[in-house]
């Protein structure tokens, strides 16, 4: 009587068993997300019915403002490479918050459709290679039936290494998908939300900090409201030169319709009327209609 023997497709089916598990497992956690995602996007879609485009173009240009002009303060580069925000006035807390929700809501969503897609990709390649194993394990078996040696059992992948592989490979895909360069990036609400307080509460908040003391900070020292307030002053000397900016450019306009209206004027006196209108008693008589 013949005795057992493992050939390799007993260790390739608990492969693809446990690929199998693992894609399920990843299909509920997408599915989870999905509907988490769908909330999240019902109440974004509320939001934005109280926000019209201009706003939410208003919100994107001064995020990215935002954005460039903090990393060029911190790192100390010249100030002529500044962002100046074209609009007089900056954006409401809700448009922010509902453009930030928005960004943080598309990258998530795309990071979970690539670790689907990655753990669904592993799934197939557990499945062919079970199917390889098994057409080895039938001609193992055939070749049995003849005199020759039984043939050695095939190596196989085991079901840790394929999880594992499947995990790397979800992994990398997380990490190469990212935010299209058109839009800015996900930040922390705090970060905008304390750019835009007033100046009196940021003073009061350095007091607050210098009583109470700084957690990382030298003793008696304010870090965090200094950077604040540096801030601010940042985003005042901004939004005065933008103020100029629209000024200096309403007033090239004026002068431009006057300029207009003299040249037009003009044009009227010498034809004895209006630009575009009947024509002078002068040129009938020259055309010979008096």
């Amino acid at each position: 009587m013949k005795q057992w023997e493992d050939d390799g497709s007993q260790s390739a089916a608990a492969a693809a068993a446990a690929a199998a598990a693992a894609g399920e497992a990843a299909g509920a956690a997408a599915a989870a997300g999905a509907a988490a995602t769908e909330a999240a996007a019902e109440a974004d879609e509320e939001e934005a019915e109280e926000i019209d485009a201009e706003e939410i173009e208003k919100t994107n240009l001064y995020l990215q403002g935002l954005l460039w002009n903090l990393q060029m303060y911190i790192g100390g580069i010249c100030c002529d490479n500044f962002f100046y925000f074209p609009f007089a006035s900056p954006p409401s807390l809700l448009a922010l918050k509902h453009t930030v929700h928005t960004h943080k809501r598309k990258a998530a969503a795309a990071a979970a459709a690539a670790a689907a897609e990655a753990a669904a990709a592993a799934t197939d390649a557990t499945a062919a290679e079970a199917g390889a194993g098994e057409g080895k394990a039938a001609e193992a078996a055939a070749a049995a039936e003849t005199p020759s040696p039984p043939p050695l059992p095939s190596s196989q992948s085991s079901p840790s290494a394929t999880a594992a592989a499947a995990a790397a490979a979800a992994a990398a895909a997380a990490a190469a998908v990212s935010v299209p360069l058109s839009s800015p990036p996900p930040i922390p609400e705090c970060l905008y939300t304390a750019a835009l307080l007033p100046r009196a509460s940021l003073v009061a908040l350095e007091a607050r900090e210098r009583q109470w003391g700084a957690p990382r900070g030298p003793p008696g020292g304010a870090p965090l409201s200094q950077l604040l307030l540096q801030a601010r002053v940042l985003l005042e000397a901004v939004a005065a030169a933008t103020a100029a900016a629209a000024a200096a450019k309403g007033k090239e306009k004026e002068q431009e319709t006057a300029a207009a209206a003299s040249t037009a004027a003009a044009r009227a006196a010498e034809t004895g009327g209006p630009p575009g209108g009947p024509p002078s008693r002068s040129c009938c008589c020259r055309l010979g209609y008096c």
